[in-house]
């Protein structure tokens, strides 16, 4: 699957790094592939994806979305997460974006 994604990436004109936002929605069966020191959090973060927003259904915490900001390497230096049911700013230059989680629906048991 990644290599044909990474192909899609290199076939357009676009490179990661023009990206201001990436959004990710996890699932049981991807959540490690997406979460914190995952592939394509390394991935966002060595492309200078400025936020990539982490929506995650099934933390052990219960529903939380992520927002990583400032990449750096292979990691973000800027973490904000908030249970569902809160409001997110986004950063600029999408500071004009406040994304209400409370809309969000939740996952089914």
């Amino acid at each position: 699957m990644y290599d044909a994604i990474r192909a899609e990436l290199e076939a357009t004109s676009n490179s990661p790094s023009e990206a201001l936002l990436v959004v990710e929605v996890t699932s049981p069966s991807n959540a490690q592939n997406d979460r914190k020191w995952g592939l394509k959090y390394k991935s966002y973060a060595r492309g200078r994806i400025p936020a990539y927003l982490l929506i995650e259904l099934y933390a052990d915490d219960g529903p939380a979305v992520t927002l990583f900001t400032e990449p750096n390497g292979t990691r973000y230096l800027g973490e904000q997460t908030v249970p569902f049911g809160t409001k997110l700013a986004l950063p600029e230059p999408l500071d004009e974006i406040v994304v209400d989680t409370s809309a969000f629906p939740l996952p089914t048991p």
